[in-house]
């Protein structure tokens, strides 16, 4: 399950990170309602990307960072701020207003 799950939420992310140039192009439009579809298509696949993260990260082994020296706490500072902030964010797609 995590190599699927690591793979699939890669390729969600290659596939919303066009979208959403695609998106901010399209910015310049007069109509509004040209936005509505590639809007719920990046969703779409960035509900995706993240319900793969989210799964491999929930099912995937417990990692022990080997290194040593002055990269340990470095390594576990981005960690923890990669976690504090994805902890943060996961609420703010389900209600962004």
């Amino acid at each position: 399950m995590p190599p699927l799950g690591a793979g699939a939420g890669s390729d969600a992310f290659w596939i919303a990170f066009p979208m959403t140039v695609v998106f901010l192009s399209l910015l310049a439009l007069p109509k509004l309602a040209r936005l509505l579809p590639p809007m719920i298509a990046a969703l779409i696949v960035s509900a995706v990307f993240l319900a793969c993260y989210l799964t491999y990260h929930f099912t995937a082994p417990i990692f022990v960072f080997p290194g040593t020296g002055w990269v340990v706490p470095v390594y576990y500072a981005m960690l923890i701020s990669h976690v504090f902030l994805a902890a943060i964010a996961t609420p703010m797609i389900a209600n962004p207003m």
